[in-house]
């Protein structure tokens, strides 16, 4: 059977939506043990009658992104989403265990020097390179497997519309922050909701199946 499969962050993890939301009672809400059944990739799946393999990582950055494309046993019928996320996160990836690094309040060790390093010795410029890299050598190795595959990403403000001329990507779906302003927040107050789920849903199946007129 055709499956969806989802790359990503939290947004695409789903974490916030009503199944997936866990509230700590000290602070940001965590997310939930399992991704979100209102999360855009099972919604996708669901109106194309296709089987869902929602690979979102929360907190994940554009490096395991990649990582996971790259490592993922493909199938040819494969539908593959790849939602690029912020340039300003990494991975810390070992035999053992994998660290997903951000510039959030965090009081690993790991963490605090990453964040550290990162604000005193990666420019904006050294945080995009290294994305667009990842990102195009994902891409390169769907593109291998002749696998239909889309890119969208959150935000314009970190990945340009326009990529530079040795990226062999494009962006199918160029932004989905919008929706951060115009539909309803999670319950958590930091991701998306369900309607932009939706929303992303209509997005993705008219870029990837335009004769279909979403």
């Amino acid at each position: 059977m055709h499956r969806i499969v989802a790359f990503g962050c939290s947004n695409t993890y789903g974490q916030g939506l009503p199944d997936c939301y866990v509230d700590n009672g000290r602070g940001p809400s965590e997310a939930g043990d399992t991704c979100s059944k209102y999360a855009y990739p099972q919604v996708i799946a669901n109106r194309l009658g296709y089987d869902c393999v929602n690979l979102g990582v929360p907190g994940g950055s554009n490096r395991i992104i990649w990582h996971n494309i790259i490592n993922f046993d493909f199938q040819p019928d494969d539908l593959v989403i790849m939602y690029w996320t912020y340039i300003d996160r990494y991975a810390s990836i070992t035999e053992s265990r994998t660290v997903n690094l951000g510039m959030w309040s965090s009081m690993d060790p790991l963490c605090k020097a990453w964040q550290k390093y990162n604000a005193v010795a990666r420019s904006v410029q050294d945080r995009l390179l290294e994305s667009l890299v990842h990102i195009d050598h994902a891409n390169k190795y769907i593109q291998s497997k002749n696998i239909k595959h889309i890119n969208m990403k959150t935000s314009r403000n970190d990945l340009k519309d326009t990529a530079p001329d040795w990226c062999t990507f494009k962006w199918d779906v160029k932004e989905t922050e919008d929706l951060m302003v115009t539909q309803p927040l999670a319950l958590d107050g930091l991701h998306m909701g369900s309607e932009a789920h939706q929303v992303i849903a209509d997005r993705v199946i008219a870029a990837m199946f335009p004769n279909l007129g979403v």
